[in-house]
């Protein structure tokens, strides 16, 4: 505690590089030896005392989704839980993508990137180019994994947000698990795969 009390300030900027060997040289300060493990845990605890716990943040996250709702008004925001009411699955397509994608081209880019730490699980997103050539967001969300049911999921949510435009397609690498998805959710929307 003491340890990770010196170094709790050198943490407060979440874009600086502090390591568990940095916080070893604290042993100048203090005339004892730190050994890596007890750097590692001395900075995990400084980051508890800044930030909290990944579970504390998490109980939040009702509140968080209940404030975009407020200020995004017709935004399609979506939450998932088990049974057990724990968090399982998360759709966030807010009104200003709604209504920017009557002005983009209608061709919608599907991608998901595994997470990692404590809560594992897949941060997916939608997106397409507007007028001017640039990425335009459509939707993002979390999933627990990439499996036929969640990604199905996905892909209600994103219909119940967006429609189905005339020659609309799905653009996505070659995941046999998206193109199923897709093919369940939409009757005549074709998928591509990118290149």
């Amino acid at each position: 505690m003491m340890i990770g009390g010196i170094v709790k300030s050198k943490l407060v900027d979440h874009k600086r590089k502090y390591t568990p060997s940095d916080i070893q040289s604290v042993k100048i300060y203090l005339g004892v030896d730190i050994n890596y493990s007890l750097a590692w845990r001395a900075k995990e605890k400084a980051l508890i005392s800044l930030r909290g716990t990944t579970s504390a943040s998490y109980n939040k996250l009702l509140a968080y989704l209940y404030m975009m709702d407020i200020t995004y008004p017709g935004s399609h925001i979506r939450l998932k839980k088990t049974d057990k009411n724990e968090f399982l699955y998360l759709f966030v397509a807010l009104n200003s993508f709604i209504q920017g994608f009557d002005h983009c081209k209608p061709v919608i880019v599907v991608d998901g990137s595994h997470l990692r730490g404590p809560y594992n699980g897949t941060f997916v997103a939608a997106s397409t180019m507007d007028g001017a050539g640039h990425i335009f967001p459509l939707a993002y969300g979390i999933i627990d994994s990439e499996n036929d049911t969640t990604w199905t999921w996905f892909f209600v949510q994103l219909r119940e947000a967006y429609g189905e435009k005339i020659n609309t397609c799905v653009i996505s690498d070659r995941n046999e698990i998206i193109i199923k998805a897709v093919t369940k959710v939409y009757n005549n929307v074709p998928h591509y795969a990118c290149m």
